[in-house]
């Protein structure tokens, strides 16, 4: 079957997880081909896993939902700022709790103690397409686009109020 997995992660504690067309599944490290499926996700395409330093897992789906889960559950979020929700094709969780979120056309997202803070192009954002995210060393991300790669400061997105375009 082609293009079934869609994400894959070794978590902290060694185990496997999988986005797939169908959901999120995990094994454990001493069983690496029984999968589980995670209850409390809805059945969908999983397309970014990222793990928090603090053992949680975030999936980000095909319908834009962005999932929690912890030891015992599971929490969905969604940005509630009028925009179509798109596809999540990256993730990044960063130490401080935040979780950075790149969607298919509709711009990355900020997801910070329970709030959305989305950046667009007409915020100048260089693409509303984000693949991938990386940190580096010196306080910037790095972002994979369909119009190339490009760095931003994470003062420069922390100073950032929506709408307000600071270029």
């Amino acid at each position: 079957v082609v293009h079934v997995v869609k994400a894959l992660l070794a978590d902290q504690a060694g185990r496997i997880w999988a986005g797939t067309k169908s959901g999120l599944s995990w094994a454990e490290p001493d069983a690496p081909f029984d999968f589980k499926p995670v209850s409390g996700i809805m059945r969908g395409s999983i397309r970014a896993l990222a793990e928090d330093p603090r053992g949680n897992i975030w999936a980000g789906s095909e319908d834009g939902t962005l999932y929690r889960i912890t030891t015992s559950t599971t929490t969905a979020f969604r940005p509630q700022d009028g925009e179509p929700h798109q596809v999540i094709w990256s993730l990044l969780a960063d130490e401080d709790g935040t979780v950075w979120i790149g969607t298919f056309r509709g711009g990355l997202l900020r997801f910070r103690d329970g709030h959305f803070t989305r950046y667009r192009t007409s915020d100048g954002l260089p693409d509303n397409v984000v693949c991938q995210i990386l940190p580096d060393a010196l306080g910037n991300l790095w972002f994979g686009s369909h119009h190339g790669i490009y760095r931003i400061s994470r003062a420069a997105l922390e100073d950032f109020v929506p709408g307000e375009n600071k270029s």
